[in-house]
């Protein structure tokens, strides 16, 4: 008995001893400088210090007072001369002292020099698609456009540092990658006759087949619920063609376009591939009865390797990314609907393989969650709150609707929907969008988000 009285003792005392020295541990200085890193070059005319001190902490940079908030952390904008700038930051608490020296550099400009701007080299070629998917471009690095798909046949004239220059038509041109065109072996694209086209649909979809000769090169434009489908290299001649869809309000064609009326307010996605040289327009159906049964995939951003921003007490956005997209899975499925997630867990996971999970999932809908940060030469105190990005009109009417309702709940600066070429909202189907909820460094969105 006595054994036990003393070993209970021990344990006592050792638990007040653990707290005491928790306690001590918790009134102790501390200075951490996530951003920027020392010794670092920054092209911009200021940069901020993000990091963390205890909340009761007096901080200064260059002994000028910098505020700290109840957890700890700290944003701090500083302007920077070019050249060289020295920078202390000096913490104090019960006259204990924590600094930090920085040395960061602004460059100075060198006298400019005359650039020569690229010329064309013409060429005379006919090469053929070898990737699952190319993308077009108005000009080099300019503008997407439809993208091509595996073996299309294309005219190039020309080369312009790593873009092939392609025709489309008579005076009528775009440019696509070197790397995704090989040489075929013809000598001029021969003109195909279509006269025989499919339109049906299923319990999801609207169907538009054509059989063809060979994939052609094709431009898809879409304005609300109208589709113009743009064959380049055919002549079209369809006969005695039958519309099978009481979704297709209009069909009719011209040379080699063809123009299709739905029969609802607007598209909720589309997409084209070819099977066996067959060209196959997929239009989705309107989605209609709550969530119930509709599948939505859920893209955690980053993960693993990528970090994305970290807030001023080290918390990573793949982290919060993947909290928010485990709460939205569970607040979905309540109301019925599938949800798919990108990832489940902190993995990394590759950024097109997110679209392809989607897309074998045959989604309706594609989120990706994010947090946001800045660039250095800018206030996150002037620049800050939520923002819903997408890139196809189909995904306007959602793209408002989340922001919306996300400003009204989180209470964030509504810094309103964007037009923006993401991987994760390039998609015409699922309906894609990508959310940047808050930002990371600015304090008090931060602490909202954790």
């Amino acid at each position: 008995m006595l054994n036990n009285f003393k070993h209970f003792i021990i344990i006592i005392i050792t638990a007040i001893a653990l707290f005491a020295g928790f306690y001590a541990f918790a009134e102790c200085n501390c200075l951490v400088i996530v951003y920027p890193k020392n010794n670092s070059t920054i092209n911009a005319n200021s940069t901020f210090f993000v990091g963390h001190t205890h909340p009761k902490a007096v901080l200064t940079i260059n002994n000028e007072p910098v505020k700290v908030y109840s957890n700890g952390s700290f944003v701090r904008v500083f302007a920077l001369n070019k050249g060289n700038n020295e920078i202390i930051l000096k913490s104090v608490l019960n006259n204990e002292i924590k600094e930090e020296k920085f040395n960061l550099t602004v460059p100075i400009p060198s006298k400019s020099t005359t650039s020569t701007k690229p010329q064309l080299q013409p060429l005379n070629q006919i090469m053929i698609v070898n990737d699952k998917e190319a993308p077009l471009r108005k000009t080099p690095y300019g503008d997407r456009m439809t993208p091509l798909k595996k073996g299309v046949v294309v005219e190039v004239v020309g080369l312009i540092n790593d873009h092939y220059k392609v025709k489309l038509s008579d005076n009528n041109f775009a440019y696509i990658g070197k790397s995704v065109l090989i040489p075929y072996d013809k000598e001029k694209i021969k003109l195909q006759n279509l006269s025989e086209v499919q339109i049906f649909g299923d319990e999801k979809n609207v169907f538009v087949k054509i059989p063809m000769e060979q994939p052609v090169l094709t431009e898809i434009f879409i304005n609300k619920n109208n589709l113009k489908i743009k064959l380049h290299g055919t002549h079209l001649e369809f006969k005695d063609y039958i519309v099978k869809s009481p979704y297709v309000k209009d069909f009719n064609f011209n040379n080699d376009t063809i123009n299709i009326s739905m029969n609802m307010d607007n598209l909720f996605g589309y997409d084209y591939f070819y099977e066996n040289n067959t060209f196959i327009l997929k239009i989705r159906k309107p989605l209609k009865g709550g969530l119930r049964g509709k599948t939505i995939t859920i893209d955690p951003g980053h993960g693993g390797k990528e970090c994305g921003s970290i807030g001023p007490t080290e918390t990573k956005e793949k982290d919060i990314n993947l909290q928010i997209s485990k709460y939205l899975k569970h607040e979905l499925e309540k109301e019925g609907a599938k949800v798919i997630m990108t990832r489940t867990k902190d993995c990394d996971v590759e950024i097109y393989k997110r679209v392809d999970i989607a897309q074998d999932n045959d989604s309706d809908i594609l989120i990706s969650i994010h947090n946001n940060a800045l660039p250095d030469g800018q206030n996150p105190y002037e620049i800050h709150g939520t923002t819903t990005y997408y890139y196809n009109e189909q995904a306007i009417n959602l793209a408002n609707k989340i922001q919306n309702n996300l400003v009204k709940t989180t209470g964030f600066r509504n810094q309103g929907i964007k037009h923006a070429s993401f991987v994760l909202t390039r998609p015409t189907m699922p309906v894609s969008v990508l959310i940047e909820v808050g930002f990371m460094i600015n304090p008090y969105e931060y602490a909202n988000l954790l």
